[in-house]
């Protein structure tokens, strides 16, 4: 992780999205923190205001959330699937579908 995106992360949620936002290549710093705290930080801003985070996530961070969302054991749960699956879609639209199509083809069967 880069030092900015460790310092980011040290900051209270609010103040992260406005880093987040204000940084020259927003895109850049978001792929530059972890998956595991890329999830985390989405659950402490709340995932209905993290539309424009998501937007900025790499599709591993996008992985990585939603397979510990939408997975029971080795079930899918349907309920969390749709919600972070429309949370995503508010979020990208068209990159939803690109990725579900290469990636998630598991979700359209």
């Amino acid at each position: 992780m880069s030092v900015e995106g460790r310092e980011i992360l040290s900051l209270p949620s609010k103040k992260i999205m406005e880093r987040i936002v204000d940084a020259p290549q927003p895109a850049a710093l978001v792929h530059s923190i972890s998956e595991e705290d890329f999830y985390f930080l989405v659950h402490d801003i709340g995932h209905k205001d993290s539309g424009e985070l998501l937007s900025l996530a790499s599709n591993k961070q996008w992985e990585y959330m939603v397979d510990l969302q939408v997975w029971e054991k080795d079930r899918l749960d349907i309920l969390s699937m749709t919600k972070w699956l429309g949370l995503l879609f508010k979020a990208d639209p068209t990159r939803l579908i690109k990725w579900l199509i290469s990636e998630k083809t598991e979700f359209l069967k």
